[in-house]
């Protein structure tokens, strides 16, 4: 698993988010070298989406070395808008974007390379991208973000498409794996993982607790990670809060467009304490006595993994959660409660729990970790090839 060159096609602005693709390439660039492509956009929904998540655009583009073997490229904001209206301006904008790539790609003398996507939208860009195997990498559902009926059936005919692009399928939970094979796919099930020594330091005596979460009254029932409405059930909170008026609900993450906490106002004990550095992470774990996954429960989190489920028992913290494919892996070590009042006693039940049980929850996320999960993937890479007549994924 080294020595070679890897395109891997992000799928969105590389860094509004830490998920699956950073952990892949993380992994990747430490005996690879790595070239990370952000989407081709347009200027307006460049524009657009820079206001929908409060943060500055820039139309800057262009190659920047994050790490020793991995590199980002930004292309030109030279896409055309629409491609959720209509299906050729998606084949366009990936004629154009596939100039581009593919330029870097001489650039940086990458030869023959893996090209990875996470895109579900990207199969006619993978077709215009030269290399010795295409794999696609899905880890959501991505037809529940679809605002209405016609953009669904266009995000599943993308996807399809870009599954049939494929050489070979990833996806992070059975779910998903299922519902995109087919007789004449190789298409896998790999679920999601944690990066285990860095958010083990949540249990380190040298690690400090926050400020602005350590004031808080105890215990502090805490949440890390995106504030997104999809996911998050404002009702399911509300009832937390309400019941145990003494506990206080501490949330840190991106407060993503559509998420209304003002619907929380009212609730002296619900805090959000905003976007955080990853890197505080485990200290902020650290300042929470048990953490829950209130999540709704429909087409994403029905079919979706969920890092920070791994995350939190990798920080060695009780974890409450309504059901989900990650959750599931992990009971009875999560407790499951999908019921307002049986959440509610679950969290009670785990604040009560023996300080021995952190043991048990470090040791049962112990085989989820990111090296794990890359390396099974790249068996699986080279079985294919193996099995296609070529001898391994490297440089030919």
């Amino acid at each position: 698993m080294s020595e070679t060159d890897i395109v891997l096609l992000a799928p969105a602005t590389w860094s509004v988010a830490t998920s699956l693709p950073h952990y892949t390439a993380r992994v990747l660039a430490k005996t690879n070298r790595v070239l990370i492509v952000e989407p081709l956009t347009a200027v307006s929904t460049l524009i657009r989406e820079a206001r929908w998540q409060k943060r500055d655009w820039t139309f800057k583009h262009g190659i920047r070395q994050l790490d020793r073997n991995l590199w980002l490229y930004t292309p030109p904001a030279l896409g055309l808008p629409g491609h959720m209206r209509a299906k050729f301006v998606g084949n366009c904008n990936a004629r154009i974007a596939s100039v581009f790539i593919n330029r870097v790609i001489r650039q940086l003398a990458f030869h023959n390379p893996l090209i990875w996507t996470f895109g579900y939208n990207t199969a006619s860009l993978i077709r215009h991208l030269s290399g010795r195997l295409r794999i696609y990498d899905c880890g959501d559902n991505f037809e529940a973000f679809a605002r209405n009926d016609r953009q669904r059936k266009l995000v599943r005919f993308y996807e399809t498409e870009t599954c049939k692009a494929a050489d070979l399928v990833f996806a992070c939970t059975e779910e998903l794996a299922e519902a995109r094979s087919a007789p004449d796919r190789a298409t896998y099930a790999v679920p999601c993982a944690a990066e285990l020594e860095f958010f083990g330091q949540a249990i380190l005596d040298d690690t400090v607790v926050p400020a602005d979460i350590a004031g808080f009254a105890k215990p502090v029932i805490g949440y890390v990670g995106g504030c997104d409405p999809l996911r998050l059930d404002l009702d399911l909170i509300r009832h937390v809060a309400s019941t145990h008026p003494e506990w206080s609900l501490v949330f840190v993450g991106y407060i993503w467009f559509g998420f209304d906490k003002g619907k929380l106002a009212d609730l002296p004990n619900v805090h959000f304490l905003g976007s955080k550095s990853y890197s505080n992470f485990p200290a902020y774990l650290k300042g929470m006595d048990v953490c829950i996954a209130p999540f709704h429960r429909n087409e994403l989190t029905r079919y979706g993994d969920m890092l920070k489920i791994y995350e939190y028992l990798a920080s060695g913290r009780p974890v409450v959660s309504t059901t989900n494919p990650a959750a599931r892996r992990l009971e009875p070590t999560v407790r499951i409660a999908d019921d307002p009042v049986d959440f509610v006693a679950a969290i009670e039940a785990e604040l009560t729990a023996p300080e021995s049980a952190r043991d048990q929850r470090m040791l049962a996320v112990q085989p989820h970790n990111w090296d794990n999960r890359v390396k099974e993937k790249w068996r699986l890479m080279e079985r294919f090839l193996k099995a296609a007549g070529s001898d391994h994924p490297g440089p030919g």
